[in-house]
């Protein structure tokens, strides 16, 4: 492997999925006799000029069929299934992946609603950019026209109290899903994979003030950092192995939404703890923060803009470590978590119009960091032909410095197309 998105997602703990997925999957069969199972889902057929490998290739057909089920409950159980089979190279014979999202069990018991399996659990107010949400996974190699569907589900039980306006929420996450991101390669380096030993002891806590034109919550989550350290493991005649290490951290978050007419005021911060803060090649603790609005100038067009702002704390330049092979891993692992300076301001732009009684959807998503100017642009164009067909073209453009957050990536830019059909 040359590449942390070559690296397959596999579950640490999928003993404990399965057994979830196969009763759920007994549920829907068993009611299927008796009660509507609530199947719907789509096809979607589409065409990217290059994937996420860095490879020198282009033209990927990639065509995937997806499929929801949310039966009625028995018993006071609902049971809801989410997947998909996709074929992200299919003119080179590629391999298939099988993903099931979510596949999770829901009860209620007076104030108290449980939800345990395979599931996705997104925190955070702020728009696309949530440095609370510290729970779900994404695998960003995936070629999908939205984003929100790169993430992966992982086994979790929720537990959330009501009462009235104030909920807290509990969840304990047992299972480990890597991450997977699109990283350049690195001649004569090889990336492996290092799951964590502990990762069944990761939990998190939430309190919440909703409803009105305010809503708050306070956050914490002790577990696995999504993003890896990098780790020296072994050095020969073929090059030099690197370990991909995720560690240990605690987040403690806060967050607001308020409603005022039509403007929207969002903000979010969060302080991670971790314990790379006396060793060069690992991540430092850092304060993340995101104020942002969105307003509405007239019908069916919104703009939503946001300031971005992380300071890493007890920050040291690589420059100072005088091991050539001990620098390449510290400039690898502060490329990778946006850690390249101690402090960093960033904004997000995206407008979006609607036309034609929202039949056509006009958006673009524009990311900057400042300080080396790096960037995302990613505009998208969709059009609902009928109740059952929609057409979408749309890019991702990279820019900035080789060895900038997003420059690095602009050799995967890229442009797409995509149909879908939904049932």
């Amino acid at each position: 492997m040359t590449c942390l998105q070559r690296v397959i997602s596999k579950s640490s703990s999928e003993s404990l999925v399965w057994p979830f997925i196969v009763l759920s999957l007994l549920l829907f069969t068993k009611m299927s006799f008796a009660y509507d199972l609530g199947v719907t889902g789509s096809v979607r057929a589409a065409y990217w000029n290059k994937d996420k490998s860095f490879i020198d290739q282009r033209g990927y057909s990639v065509n995937s069929f997806w499929l929801n089920a949310k039966p009625e409950e028995i018993l006071g159980i609902k049971p809801f299934f989410e997947g998909y089979i996709q074929a992200q190279d299919l003119s080179r014979g590629t391999t298939i992946t099988i993903e099931a999202r979510e596949a999770y069990l829901e009860y209620s018991l007076g104030a108290f609603d449980f939800r345990v399996g395979r599931q996705i659990i997104v925190w955070g107010k702020a728009d696309k950019v949530n440095p609370t949400d510290r729970l779900s996974a994404k695998n960003l190699t995936l070629l999908m026209v939205n984003d929100e569907d790169q993430r992966l589900g992982v086994f979790s039980a929720r537990a959330i109290y009501n009462q009235e306006r104030f909920r807290i929420t509990a969840v304990w996450q047992p299972e480990w899903r890597t991450p997977v991101y699109p990283i350049p390669p690195l001649t004569g380096i090889t990336l492996n994979q290092i799951n964590p030993s502990d990762s069944q002891l990761q939990f998190a806590l939430k309190a919440e003030l909703t409803g009105g034109d305010f809503d708050s919550s306070l956050s914490y989550f002790n577990g696995i950092n999504k993003l890896p350290d990098l780790q020296f493991l072994s050095a020969g005649a073929t090059g030099i192995n690197i370990g991909l290490n995720f560690s240990r951290i605690q987040v403690y978050g806060w967050d607001a939404a308020y409603n005022l007419g039509g403007l929207g005021v969002r903000g979010e911060v969060a302080y991670v703890a971790t314990s790379g803060d006396s060793d060069p090649i690992k991540q430092n603790s850092s304060i993340y923060g995101v104020l942002g609005a969105d307003y509405s100038f007239v019908e069916n067009f919104n703009v939503n803009a946001q300031l971005m702002y992380q300071r890493v704390l007890q920050y040291a330049s690589t420059d100072s470590i005088s091991d050539l092979n001990q620098k390449l891993l510290a400039d690898q692992t502060a490329l990778i978590a946006n850690q390249q300076f101690e402090n960093i301001f960033g904004m997000t732009l995206r407008p979006s119009y609607k036309l034609f009684h929202e039949t056509l959807e006009l958006e673009t998503a524009f990311v900057v960091w400042f300080r080396n100017l790096s960037s995302l642009i990613r505009p998208q164009v969709s059009y609902a032909i009928s109740d059952a067909f929609k057409a979408s073209v749309g890019g991702e453009l990279y820019q900035g410095e080789d060895n900038s957050f997003f420059g690095r990536l602009r050799n995967v830019s890229s442009v797409y197309t995509e149909l879908r059909y939904y049932f």
